[in-house]
């Protein structure tokens, strides 16, 4: 029901697109997916049941409920398109009066179709790749609550705040088969249900086996096409198009930076491991630009054994990581749940129950969290015919995925398939469907001719020689790998005896090419002319011979009959069968698509290929490009197929650049493929200076390939200049000096070319370049060529830096010496200290370079050694073994070092700290700045291991106090460093209640700002004064309160001693300063204290309930008035209670609440009436009408006002120009208090006012 249903729903609602301004049509079609969704719910509901549930819902069958229902809708839908288009039929043929009188109608749907239409131009513009195929596909294979319990997924979740948002990454790590991708699908879901509307959700999963999915374009644009959906933004979009149809990757992203200004979003990408390593850095890259200018939260998942290093993904913001360990608590479910499944379906035979458990135990020892694994175990004892073989299979499970691949292939029957099913499988660019490859199987390479009896009768039976290694997809039918490390096993070779990837390509290639050359799809024209035949002639033969002649004929013959000539017709049905068997054409999308990067594979020297190939080029576009812009000439270039790349260029195939800027050339010299580098060099199509989009030429890519004898082809190439200079100025001995390509280097030296002397825009000869990056061998030939040469290498460039500080400062041991060797050491004075190869070298923490100065003297050879400000860096830096050696091997000073402690306790560097207190002759109570010492600045940081440390010093004084009186521990209070302060804490001698000079004590510090785990460390320590105050006689409690702190206030209320009622300089204690603030949680914590004084009140006598009544704070002054104890009627020095501290300020919630619980019964109204009055006399004089109304609608109240209070009432209201108070009081007020206003209102001239009346 659900296929039939998913087939269907894209057709209604494409329905409602052609249709937008149908009511009828809308209501039809949203009851229709309303009838569906809770067909799902109901699924949903029953898949929870046990297996006794299920079966009574199975014989209840409520689905032929839903499923009439769908077909009701389904039926209205259909019967209103078929209404609407006759209304569109019969206003096309409509007089012109009545078209003239719907102009109006029609512009509307014209203009709204055309916004529909722009809407999805630019959409499309953005990508095309059907993004949620790939979430529905993965969400299917099950549920996930991993994320609910981890306080890292639930903080990088939770910052999504209106105000707070900020950019963040969360990477979720797992090993293989860990269940990332399933997580990341049931995030998806979490994020959906709980983001607020001003977020947006999108997501991306790349496909191992679709190549689309897997470039940056298509990621970026997918991510680009989702946000935009929202229709926020489009109008600007559609500034960006012009008259494109499609963006580059830059100007995708700039649409978003341009059209979502404020925009705040969640994005969860998946199998971004399976992308080229290329395209990973341009996708994070991206990212990164997004994240930089707009509030994107990203989740990307990451395995641990991935090639690609997880400091790549360091480049995006505010990185935590949310790890998937060993000891899953999900897996034990789903083994359980496939277990079941597996037994139910019969797939799984096990005649002994007990055996069941046994199965259940050995892989729940054995999963170690990988679901993969477990569920690929469970297949492969699904293989086992007998108890006894499924009980020696769980005694010898395999410990790898390899293992059990192997093990499910041998066992697969049969095998007749199984290589070519796997070849076309792992080759195929986009997986293909069950007809695809029913189709690709029955091709004979090199048989051009069709064979319908070589079709599969059943495609699914073939594919379970595969032993479930590959799946069909319910939703498109579409073939695929259950697992990306099926094609990892497969492509490494480990299944040599079955599988051979080479020979899978070629058998891919030379099926699309044979396919392609079929008869049937040649456009021949036939040299036989059709006989012109008449259809009326032809009638009348055959309805002569076989009517009796007595029948008139004139009956039988229409008078109005089109003549028809059917000579083609029966030309086409001439020597055909009577049994002829139409070719499907479900591999021809699919071959036409992706031909181009599969025939680089193709191996000419097999019988009849190389003829069918030059066939099908003469009819198709030898420059077809795929989504990578990439042409069939620049794959076979890169793979190295010399044979198809002449057969190309025989065809006239041209140098055209891909989407980044590389042409066939560049492919080739990456691919080392020297044939075809000279076959495209001598073919002169091409251009060997053209640059990509990193604007490097093919000979720059051939040096960093150190690729000797395709750079040497390269250079005799007469059109590659000798003297290039890329963007920075560098020339090619530049470059390959740098890259290391010793060969290079040695054969530009041996040219008259080679220069030396010029350098890149920075002055870098090829010596610095060298030097730079640590080239040693490179330098000692270049220095050793200069010897025997006239040239003479510039030492200084432009920043002034020598070959001897490059390589000082970037550690390169062997190059120091290289040029020492040399004496191309100091050869003049430094500017600054900077400048020095000594000190950069420590201060980048070199030590082996420190080390090879110091044995060669460098240090004693200059008057003033820059050991003096070395050292400090070195400490700065973090570099302990730097340090520790200059401190034993140098001059430096206590002063010195001194500094050098203080940096490394600022800088949180604990293994420098460490080295320099245990030297004796520093002083480890050091002041520095402000009176600060390093214990002071380590706590002050939060650097808890270095506080450690330094309290293990021994003679470390704990209470030193900085020019402002504060000490360690107030610092590290202050600030929230939990670690510190627990650091701290347990040393003896530590003053816990130093205060500063506003008699702020740490606790009281800490409580001010939230920071709750320093309240509960601070708590523990003996002698603590938990009540202490301020200088405005604030205790931590009463701190904490005011700042709505609740934890803070429960753990404070809570220890011994604590004195909840003690109020500050205003008499206020800390419910009562809660109360006039609104703090619900606060109050009610506080209330529950079994020593609190509920009516404590200030110095105006004010008590908590009276100043949340004053405030208006309704639920606070529900809370208390219902708290037994509490005075509802305590009245301040000015006489006025809470009920007339509400009315008074227009709180009419508190009002009323107070009313009811002040007067409950009609006689406890009546005796406190003048409290009442006096309130409802405040609301009516300062214009309240919602407290007059509160008043009026009491029960009771209204009846004891007299006519003399009504007078009065409607007097003030009238007097002050409270129009909608007169009415209200108006409307209660009794008929002869009214018939009196008037009377007196007459006689006094002016009372009344024209309308108040």
């Amino acid at each position: 029901m659900l296929m039939a249903v998913g087939r269907s729903a894209p057709r209604y609602q494409l329905m409602g697109v052609i249709y937008p301004k149908s009511k009828p049509l809308q209501s039809y079609m949203l009851e229709y997916f309303i009838i569906l969704v809770r067909l799902c719910h109901h699924i949903l509901q029953v898949a929870q049941k046990s297996a006794i549930g299920k079966w009574a819902s199975s014989l209840m069958d409520p689905l032929d409920t839903y499923q009439s229902e769908l077909d009701i809708w389904a039926t209205s839908i259909k019967e209103e398109v078929d209404l609407l288009t006759a209304k569109h039929l019969s206003l096309a043929v409509s007089q012109s009066s009545l078209f003239r009188s719907s102009v109006s109608l029609h512009t509307d749907s014209r203009i709204h179709a055309k916004r529909v239409k722009a809407r999805k131009r630019i959409l499309d513009a953005c990508s095309m790749y059907d993004h949620e195929r790939d979430w529905r596909q993965i969400r299917k294979l099950g549920n996930s609550n991993l994320m609910n319990g981890s306080a890292t997924y639930t903080k990088w979740k939770e910052q999504s705040q209106f105000n707070t948002a900020k950019s963040r990454t969360l990477v979720c790590t797992g090993k293989l088969g860990s269940g990332k991708s399933v997580l990341l699908a049931n995030i998806i879901d979490d994020l959906n249900l709980d983001a607020s509307q001003k977020t947006m959700v999108v997501y991306f999963f790349c496909q191992h086996d679709e190549a689309e999915s897997l470039t940056a374009r298509t990621v970026i644009g997918s991510l680009a096409r989702q946000m935009l959906q929202s229709g926020m933004g489009l109008g600007n979009a559609s500034e960006f198009l012009d008259e494109r149809d499609s963006l580059s990757l830059d100007r995708v992203v700039e649409l978003l930076q341009n059209s979502l200004p404020d925009f705040q979003a969640y994005f969860v990408l998946d199998g971004l491991m399976h992308c080229d390593p290329t395209e990973q850095r341009l996708i994070l890259e991206k990212l990164r630009l997004l994240q930089d200018s707009k509030s994107l939260a990203v989740c990307i998942s990451h395995r641990k054994e991935s090639s690609s290093p997880q400091k790549a993904l360091g480049r995006l913001m505010n990185m935590t990581v949310f790890p998937i360990g060993d000891q899953n608590p999900e897996i034990d479910c789903f083994i359980e749940t496939e277990l079941e499944r597996c037994i139910n379906s019969g797939e799984l035979v096990v005649n002994d129950p007990l055996l069941v458990d046994e199965i259940g135990r050995r892989l729940a020892e054995g999963a170690q969290g990988m679901f993969l694994w477990v569920a690929l175990e469970i297949k492969a004892l699904c293989l086992q015919q007998t108890d006894a073989d499924i009980r020696i299979a769980i005694a010898n499970l395999p410990r790898d995925l390899s293992a059990i691949y192997h093990l499910i292939l041998q066992k697969s029957q049969p095998v007749s398939y199984q290589r070519s099913i796997l070849g076309l499988v792992m080759t195929a660019r986009r997986p293909l469907t069950t007809e695809e490859m029913r189709e690709a199987l029955s091709v004979i390479p090199g048989k051009t001719v069709w064979d319908p009896q070589r079709l599969l009768n059943d495609v699914r039976k073939a594919l379970a020689c595969c032993g479930g290694l590959v799946t069909i997809n319910e939703e498109d039918f579409s073939i695929r790998m259950i697992h990306h490390s099926v094609r990892t096993f497969l492509c490494t070779g480990q299944a040599t005896d079955q599988f051979d990837l080479g020979r899978a390509n070629r058998e891919m290639a030379e099926i699309i090419v044979t396919y392609l050359n079929y008869e049937i799809f040649s456009k021949q024209i036939s040299t036989v002319k059709a006989p012109r035949i008449s259809a009326n002639s032809v009638a009348s033969s055959v309805i002569s011979s076989a009517v009796p002649h007595k029948i008139p004929f004139g009956l039988l013959r229409r008078r109005d009959l089109v003549d028809i000539d059917i000579g083609h017709t029966l030309l086409g049905t001439m020597g055909q069968s009577k049994h002829v068997v139409l070719m499907p054409l479900e591999f021809y999308q699919y071959a036409t698509s992706w031909w181009q990067e599969h025939i680089c594979f193709l191996n000419l020297l097999i019988p009849h290929m190389e003829v069918l190939l030059g066939k099908f080029l003469q009819t198709q576009d030898v420059d077809k490009v795929d989504s990578c812009g990439r042409t069939p000439l620049s794959h076979a270039s890169e793979y190295g197929s010399y044979d198809i790349v002449a057969c190309l260029l025989a065809h006239d195939a041209s140098d055209l650049a891909d989407n980044v800027g590389r042409t066939a050339l560049h492919w080739a010299v990456r691919g080392k493929n020297k044939p075809v580098v000279e076959a495209l060099i001598s073919s002169g199509k091409v251009n060997p200076n053209a640059e990509d989009d990193w604007r490097q030429t093919p000979t720059v890519v051939a040096i960093q390939s150190k690729d000797k004898p395709v750079f040497e082809c390269l250079l005799r190439c007469v059109r590659v200049p000798r003297d290039y200079r890329d963007k920075r100025g560098k020339s090619f001995l530049n470059i390959a000096a740098a890259e290391g390509f010793r060969e290079g280097v040695a054969t530009l030296l041996d040219s008259d070319e080679a220069v030396l002397e010029d350098g890149d825009a920075d002055g870098n000869t090829p010596i610095h370049a060298a030097a730079e990056n640590g080239q040693a061998t490179i330098l000692a030939d270049i220095l050793a060529f200069i010897e025997t040469s006239s040239q003479k290498a510039n030492l200084r460039n432009r920043w002034g830096h020598t070959p001897f500080w490059l390589a000082a400062a970037n550690g390169h041991e062997a190059t120091v010496r290289i040029l020492m060797n040399y004496r191309l050491i100091y050869h003049s004075s430094y500017n600054t200290v900077n400048d020095d190869p000594f000190w950069i070298a420590a201060a980048n923490g070199h030590l082996g370079v420190i080390k090879t100065f110091l044995e060669f003297g460098i240090v004693g050879e200059r008057s003033k050694s820059p050991a003096s400000s070395a050292v400090e860096m070195a400490a700065q830096n973090g570099h302990a073994c730097v340090v520790s050696l200059l401190s034993l091997e140098t001059n430096v000073t206590v002063g010195q070092l001194h500094r050098s402690l203080f940096r490394a306790a600022a800088e949180g560097h604990e293994s420098v700290v460490r080295t320099l207190a245990g030297n004796h002759a520093i002083d480890i109570n050091c002041r520095y700045d402000e009176g600060l010492t390093p214990l002071w600045i380590a706590a002050s940081k939060g650097h808890e291991g270095i506080v450690r440390a330094l309290t293990e010093t021994p003679g470390i004084e704990m209470n030193n106090r900085s020019d402002e009186r504060l000490t360690p521990l107030w610092i590290a209070a202050a600030r929230g460093h939990e670690g510190a302060v627990r650091a701290l804490i347990g040393i003896p001698g530590m003053d816990p209640n130093s205060s500063n000079h506003e008699c702020l004590t740490p606790l009281s510090i800490a409580a001010a700002r939230g920071h709750e785990g320093v309240v509960n460390a601070l708590v523990v320590i003996p002698g603590l004064d938990v009540n202490s105050q301020d200088g405005n006689g604030l205790t931590p409690l009463s701190v904490a309160a005011s700042m709505n702190e609740r934890g803070i206030v429960c753990t404070l209320s809570s220890q011994n001693g604590i004195d909840i009622n003690l109020p500050d300089r205003e008499g206020r204690t800390a419910l009562w300063i809660a109360a006039s603030k609104g703090y619900e949680d606060v109050v009610c914590t506080l209330a529950s204290h079994e020593d609190i004084d509920l009516n404590y009140h200030n110095k105006s006598v004010v008590t908590p309930l009276a100043i949340a009544a004053e405030n208006g704070h309704a639920d606070i002054v529900s809370f208390l008035a219902r708290t037994p104890g509490v005075d509802l009627n305590c009245a301040d020095i000015f006489g006025m209670t809470p009920l007339v501290k509400a009315a008074g300020n227009g709180h009419g919630g508190a009002a009323k609440l107070l009313l009811s619980y002040a007067y409950p019964t009609p006689k406890d109204l009546s005796d406190g009436f003048l409290d009442s009055w006096a309130a409802f006399e405040y609301a009516v004089k300062a214009g309240h009408l919602s407290v007059v109304g509160a008043f009026l609608d009491f029960p009771g109240f209204a009846r004891l006002l007299s006519d003399s209070a009504w007078l009065w009432a409607l007097r003030e209201a009238n007097r002050l120009k409270y129009r909608e108070i007169f009415n209200v009081l108006r409307t209660n007020t009794p008929s002869s208090a009214v018939e009196k206003w008037i009377t007196d209102g007459m006689k006094e001239t002016g009372m009344i006012e024209t309308g108040m009346i």
